[in-house]
């Protein structure tokens, strides 16, 4: 028989992430606005190193902490089973639905409970992690061991199983709805798009001049690019167009900022070194996710210099979608969700991933700094109007909704 209808859902979500977690959609969506509209939102993640465990406040949602992973051999798969066992018992007595991650393991699990328990489950799919590793095994850029690269094409192979088997998918793009319908044989109605979106707070003036003040650039222009410092994204590439861009300004200086991977932190300082900016080349770690907005609006713009490359052609442009919410304007490449956000908003410039093209719509923007802030005003009323996370909230609940209100039990 069917589900009876429920007001509010009980969601189980399983992200495939350490806790304290800083994720904008995770935090924003399901931590926040499905549990303010009434949902009740559990998650099971294991503990960040010396983090608590136990249950814990989340926005309005709750947290089972289970004990992570130490760094020790098989600590990894302890932490897992971990979850894996905490996640069990939840289902059996207090989940609607289940929602996984990126996670196959996790994605095994909620399979058999639905088959068990008929409780429905949700793959929420944001980035291939698995093809990433192979190809930078591949490129050589890092060492794999054979066994993580066997482990990885199993995980491909397991993945589009759980694709079309799962409830619903939730693609990040629209890229990767047409790759998963045309090369994955997912059913094109069980997939839903539900892309990375904005908060639209701008920060206030005294936190830009604060940001200023620390980096050391008061007046001069300021171009921001922030996210990961992988070896697959080649900011490399950032340094050449910084080092062309300074022959006409030179008193522009840029800000690389994010979490690095690999070395890439370093790298990058070496390079700027070597091309004589390393004084107008700053590599800074990572920053609170609340405190990333203040350095976006200090930007006179930012960029997003993503490769062409199958690994990001499917990917949402966060970091896009962020600055123009704050109204500052982005340089971009020809990602396809990057490209029509950009086209479409009027918020800011797309150029190839090619040294003078790129360096030449950066120049086109700090020389008239008057039609790069209108770009950003255009930029963040589109934004707000269409990626919002209260939009992606609805369609997040309603799809949930579905899915629950049509499950077997």
């Amino acid at each position: 028989m069917k589900t009876r209808h429920r007001d509010s859902l009980r969601v189980l979500v399983l992200p495939a992430k350490p806790f304290p977690c800083e994720h904008a959609m995770l935090e924003s969506v399901f931590a926040e606005r499905l549990p303010a509209r009434g949902h009740h939102v559990r998650w099971v993640m294991p503990s960040a190193p010396g983090a608590p465990t136990g249950s814990l406040r989340w926005g309005g949602s709750v947290v089972d902490v289970v004990r992570g992973s130490t760094g020790r051999p098989w600590s990894g798969v302890s932490a897992t089973y971990r979850v894996l066992l905490r996640a069990s018992r939840i289902i059996r007595r207090h989940a609607d639905v289940v929602v996984v991650r990126n996670s196959i393991r996790l994605s095994v699990l909620a399979l058999v409970m639905r088959r068990v328990r008929g409780v429905p489950f949700v793959y929420q799919f944001s980035f291939p992690t698995a093809e990433r590793s192979l190809r930078l095994a591949r490129q050589g850029r890092v060492r794999t061991p054979l066994v993580t690269r066997i482990v990885a094409q199993v995980g491909i192979h397991a993945r589009s199983q759980v694709l079309r088997r799962a409830d619903a998918v939730m693609a990040i793009s629209d890229a990767m709805r047409d790759r998963l319908v045309g090369t994955g044989g997912v059913d094109a109605s069980r997939i839903v798009v539900v892309p990375l979106g904005a908060e639209g707070s701008c920060p206030d003036p005294e936190s830009v001049d604060r940001v200023r003040g620390e980096l050391g650039i008061r007046e001069a222009p300021m171009i921001l690019a922030f996210g990961v410092v992988a070896p697959e994204r080649h900011l490399e590439f950032l340094v050449d167009v910084a080092s062309e861009v300074a022959r006409s300004h030179p008193d522009a200086h840029w800000v690389v900022l994010g979490p690095s991977i690999d070395g890439e932190d370093r790298r990058l300082r070496v390079r700027a070194s070597a091309a004589g900016i390393s004084d107008r080349f700053l590599v800074r770690p990572a920053v609170p996710r609340l405190d990333v907005p203040a350095y976006v609006a200090a930007a006179t713009l930012t960029v997003a210099a993503i490769p062409d490359d199958p690994l990001f052609r499917m990917a949402s442009p966060t970091k896009t979608v962020e600055s123009l919410a704050v109204a500052t304007p982005v340089v971009g490449t020809p990602i396809p969700d990057q490209e029509a956000l950009l086209t479409r908003s009027g918020g800011g410039v797309v150029s190839p991933f090619e040294l003078d093209a790129f360096a030449d719509a950066v120049r086109s923007l700090l020389d008239d700094p008057t039609a790069a802030r209108a770009m950003g005003v255009k930029g963040r009323d589109y934004v707000l109007a269409t990626r919002s996370y209260d939009l992606l909230t609805d369609t997040v609940e309603a799809r949930l909704r579905s899915v629950v209100e049509g499950s077997v039990v």
